[in-house]
């Protein structure tokens, strides 16, 4: 079987293992999708587009200070890679009619098989540190109402990485020992 894995190279919600496969199940075109190991990393890529549509449109804000102008550029990068997701990428993954949704594996589980515990750790600090520096600069820099409801959303999402590293550490290190 080349090109399959027994081990999940890909996370999330949506991605399931069954015979060797990695699954991913999409719930808008309602098909089960086989990721090959040479398909991971454009997955990989294309399933962060929520993040890289926030984080671009959040980033065009703060440099032109103007909230509608990063507005545009999130949307426009998020309705780009979607596109390239659903009409480009998911066409030429194979489909997998008998698959039956299983239990899905964890991001925590996932964090803990992929990465080191230094690795762990250093997600940890930098996504903790970055939850504070973006709530610090939002209260120094006193921005208006929108602009600091996106800088606490962008520090919770970090905040919410952290933990996720942390539980990840601590279940890799109880695997471990047992």
């Amino acid at each position: 079987m080349a090109g399959l894995t027994d081990k999940p190279l890909v996370a999330g919600r949506n991605i399931y293992i069954h015979n060797k496969k990695t699954i991913y199940y999409d719930r808008l075109t309602d098909q089960n999708y086989i990721i090959r190991n040479e398909n991971v990393r454009a997955y990989n890529y294309l399933s962060i587009r929520h993040f890289l549509a926030f984080a671009f449109g959040y980033t065009g804000a703060i440099l032109t200070s103007n909230f509608w102008i990063g507005l545009v550029i999130g949307l426009g990068i998020w309705g780009v890679m979607s596109y390239v997701f659903y009409k480009r990428y998911l066409p030429k993954l194979a489909v997998d009619e008998g698959f039956k949704r299983p239990k899905t594996v964890p991001y925590t589980d996932s964090l803990a098989q992929r990465l080191s515990y230094g690795r762990l750790l250093s997600a940890f600090l930098v996504s903790l540190m970055l939850a504070f520096v973006v709530v610090f600069n939002a209260i120094v820099n006193q921005y208006d109402t929108v602009v600091l409801v996106l800088n606490f959303v962008l520090a919770a999402g970090a905040a919410a990485l952290a933990f996720a590293c942390l539980i990840a550490f601590f279940k890799k290190r109880k695997a471990e020992n047992q």
